[in-house]
């Protein structure tokens, strides 16, 4: 996993970077490259208050299983797809640690968590940050963070979530900071575009 080393800035170099890898590796992406984009952009949501970096604290664990099972299968894996291709093929795609008895009887399988489940939940988190910057690009003159956070959750996420999710992440949309103290640290020659 390739999050920035420093974890006191964000790294919008290595993002690109990162980003750069994903596009050099599309049809079987690498899992490296795939879980430092999001690791980076949870650095990013780090400096944006600690009930926005708590709500998606999540992301740390999940590019934890994705790594994990990619150590486990790497003579039998090259990428993101290759993976998710053998977990659909041993059926164990829907595994989750907690559901595990709905899905089988396995022994072996009662605290697999699934990385296809994850990559999925990464994906959508990943719709949250496209529609996020489209919010932000859309509303320049916006000096609060809240309208933008909000209005990507409610479509990118809110969907996707149970009613008691959706409630605990509204209230850390709310806690969004205004742009200037969000992004101007973050970002730099971004921030003046955005501004």
């Amino acid at each position: 996993m390739e999050a920035s080393q420093d974890k006191k800035s964000f790294g919008h170099e290595n993002l690109i970077n990162l980003l750069k890898r994903l596009l050099e590796t599309k049809d079987d992406m690498d899992i490296d490259a795939f879980t430092g984009v999001l690791l980076e952009f949870m650095n990013m949501f780090s400096h944006m208050g600690s009930v926005m970096s708590f709500a998606f604290s999540d992301i740390t664990t999940k590019c934890a299983i994705i790594q994990t099972h990619k150590k486990n299968y790497q003579d039998k894996i090259n990428g993101l797809m290759s993976l998710i291709e053998l977990e659909v093929k041993m059926n164990v795609q829907m595994l989750n640690g907690e559901n595990n008895s709905d899905f089988t009887k396995d022994p072996a399988l009662k605290k697999y968590e699934s990385a296809t489940r994850n990559i999925l939940r990464m994906m959508w988190f990943l719709d949250y940050e496209d529609e996020l910057f489209a919010q932000l690009l859309a509303n320049k003159e916006e000096k609060d963070m809240t309208p933008p956070c909000k209005a990507a959750y409610e479509k990118a996420l809110a969907p996707r979530h149970a009613m008691l999710v959706r409630a605990a992440a509204r209230v850390a949309m709310s806690a969004a900071p205004n742009k200037e103290k969000g992004f101007k640290q973050l970002w730099g020659i971004l921030y003046i575009l955005l501004s």
